[in-house]
């Protein structure tokens, strides 16, 4: 009796159904593996959330969110300032990464003969300050290693320290912010009149891209035009001026003659605006504004805005002061996102409106 095997079309169709069903699984796949992914970030953040109480309860406040460092004897520069992610270094379980610090120094020292006392350091991969959602962190080039994926809170606070530039320290006397984290300063549990779970404390967001180029996504903006304005302690005190200043950091994004800059998160040890800090501003995941940071210096670790960009579908993980972690929806309403930058600013805030 001879055997019978498959026709061409009949193998046709079982090849067609199986790529069917490769289809099918692929994206239950990749859900699957995105939610491994923000359960991890969420697991970063809560880590962190955990460092910066045992810091409190240690020295009586959070870190500051940029400290002081020294670029040659007696010189001071922003550039050189120490992060709030270094100082809960300890409290991270990354004792020995902080003890290796030279603090006497800062952070990116380029003067002979201490030529970079803190390279090694600095530069260091610290699992828990990358998200592994971010394809770009952990890049490499020209110094900008991105390192890291989460960023203090400053708040609805647009204004840069006066009389700051990346070249000079002038004055430990900044202005203050509404939200968690300063320039200089710190603060504690007893300066947040909204109540620690309705404040917050970080937040992540995406490394800048690995090309520069006009219109790139994940890049920021330096040099632009912001009226000055613009530049508020309290965003809820003139809307209409900051309405302006992200109006000047679209257009400036829309030109492609704009400076741009890649250095979003960096350095986990820097402690300006673009490295480790963020402004609760321009809404998370905005589409309109794709920026990441805007500054009207050539600095954009002077930025007036720096915004939250994920990507975690539909929103980004935030920290709240209490220690939770809340997802926070991109479809937020501009003040209600302002609301929740601000430590002492007297709102009243439903749940669910984010």
């Amino acid at each position: 009796m001879r055997s019978r095997g498959f026709t061409l079309i009949e193998l046709l169709v079982v090849i067609a159904i199986i790529a069917v069903l490769i289809a099918l699984l692929l994206p239950a796949v990749q859900a699957a593996r995105e939610a491994a992914r923000r359960t991890q970030c969420v697991n970063n953040l809560k880590q962190i959330g955990l460092a910066i109480h045992n810091y409190h309860d240690v020295n009586g406040s959070f870190p500051m969110g940029a400290g002081s460092g020294m670029w040659s004897l007696g010189v001071y520069r922003a550039k050189q300032a120490w992060s709030s992610l270094t100082a809960i270094l300890p409290q991270m379980g990354e004792v020995p990464l902080y003890n290796a610090l030279n603090f006497n120094w800062g952070m990116d020292v380029a003067t002979a003969p201490c030529w970079y006392p803190n390279s090694t350091v600095v530069t260091a991969k610290v699992a828990a300050y990358l998200c592994p959602s971010d394809p770009n962190n952990a890049r490499s080039g020209a110094g900008d290693n991105g390192t890291n994926n989460y960023f203090a809170c400053m708040g609805a606070s647009s204004i840069i320290p006066l009389g700051i530039t990346d070249n000079n320290l002038p004055s430990l006397a900044y202005q203050p912010t509404s939200g968690l984290f300063a320039f200089q300063q710190s603060y504690g549990l007893r300066e947040v009149g909204d109540g620690t779970s309705n404040t917050v404390a970080y937040g992540e967001s995406v490394v800048g891209a690995a090309v520069q180029l006009p219109r790139q996504k994940n890049i920021g903006l330096i040099n632009v035009n912001v009226p000055t304005m613009a530049m508020l302690f309290d965003a809820r005190t003139n809307p209409a001026a900051i309405q302006a200043g992200i109006a000047a950091c679209d257009a400036a994004w829309n030109s492609p003659s704009a400076s741009t800059d890649i250095q979003r998160g960096r350095l986990w040890s820097h402690g300006g605006i673009v490295s480790s800090m963020f402004t609760t501003i321009v809404t998370p995941n905005s589409r309109q504004d794709q920026w990441t940071h805007c500054s009207n210096t050539g600095s954009g670790s002077l930025s007036v805005f720096a915004n939250l960009d994920g990507f975690h579908p539909g929103g980004v993980n935030v920290l709240m002061a209490d220690g939770h972690v809340q997802f926070v929806k991109e479809t937020i309403a501009q003040p209600i996102w302002w609301a929740l930058g601000t430590k002492s600013g007297g709102e009243v805030v439903s749940a669910d409106n984010y």
